[in-house]
This record gives C-alpha cells, sequence and structure tokens, in this order.
C-alpha cells in the first residue's frame, strides 16, 4: 500500500497535474458559466446524435489559450490515469496467476 500511496502522491505532485489545478482556479473563476454550456451542448449533442452545434462552439472556446491548455491536460491525465490503472490492474493479475 506505501508504494500505491506513493505513487498518488508523486502523480499529485506533477507539474502536469499542478498546472491543471493552477488552470481549473481560473477556469472556474472565469470562464464557468462557458464550459457549463459546452457541457451542456455536450450532453445535448449526445442525446441528439448530431454534433455540429458542439464541434463549433467547442472550437471558439479552445481558441483561448487558457481552455485550451486546460483541457489539453484533462485528456493528458486522464490518459495517465489509465495507464496507471491498467499497469495496477496487470500487476494484480499477474500476482493472482502465480
Amino acid at each position: 500500500m506505501k508504494k500505491l500511496n506513493n505513487l498518488v502522491n508523486s502523480f499529485k505532485s506533477s507539474i502536469k497535474v499542478q498546472r491543471y489545478l493552477e488552470l481549473e482556479k481560473i477556469v472556474n473563476l472565469k470562464y464557468k458559466d462557458d464550459y457549463e454550456k459546452i457541457l451542456f451542448l455536450q450532453r445535448e449533442a449526445v442525446r441528439k446524435n448530431d454534433f455540429t452545434l458542439y464541434n463549433n462552439r467547442l472550437d471558439e472556446f479552445k481558441s483561448n489559450i487558457i481552455i485550451s491548455e486546460y483541457l489539453d491536460l484533462i485528456e493528458e491525465i486522464n490518459a495517465d490515469i489509465m495507464l496507471i490503472k491498467n499497469i495496477i490492474e496487470e500487476g494484480i493479475n499477474a500476482d493472482v496467476l502465480t
């Protein structure tokens, strides 16, 4: 469990996660309403299976460099989390099978 805690702490203190947290504060202060509108449009696009309006508004939204970096970091961090999850699962499965 100590190794897992070290991994989590290392991940949380990474430059990428720290930058994400900084940007999250900015987004929540300055762009929260716009971000929530984008999320609403995304849900509507999925429901209607029509992504035209959503994609157009998302492109406009992403033209802001802060928003663009924020969304990119969300994708990168999610990918990192999935990779870590898969590594942990493979390790557990390997232990179970041996």
